[in-house]
């Protein structure tokens, strides 16, 4: 069974029914209270909900620290100083330098001009001999 099923109130309050999890929402009693950010969720100028996958917002603040940490290592912060700043091992920072090295020509391609021409141009195969 699973753990997060929605609950639907009844005509008294204190009574709470287990619906099914992919119920429609008419079925399903909602009250937009907002969070500290907006008074309303249907209203809220974020882009995705802080209440939302913490999945995606662990990713996001990943994203952002390494974005950091490239940002201080061009800066000419040691790999030990930004370790120490971020409670990281010295690999992880090496990691993460590592990854913005090979991500640099993201969307051009790379050819290998010595061999090009086998790449492009393929020499035909010649015809089977036809036999009467």
């Amino acid at each position: 069974m699973y753990i997060s099923m929605l609950l639907k109130t009844q005509k008294n309050k204190n009574d709470l029914v287990i619906i099914r999890e992919d119920s429609l929402p008419d079925n399903y009693k909602y009250t937009d209270e907002g969070c500290d950010v907006s008074p309303s969720c249907l209203n809220c100028k974020l882009s995705f909900c802080k209440y939302d996958d913490k999945n995606n917002n662990k990713k996001y603040n990943m994203i952002q620290r390494n974005k950091e940490i490239i940002l201080m290592r061009k800066q000419g912060q040691s790999i030990e100083e930004i370790a120490s700043l971020y409670k990281l091992s010295t690999r992880t920072v090496r990691r993460v330098l590592k990854m913005d090295l090979s991500n640099m020509n993201v969307g051009h391609k790379v050819y290998d001009t010595q061999n090009i021409i086998k790449k492009i141009i393929k020499r035909r195969k010649p015809l089977p001999s036809i036999k009467y």
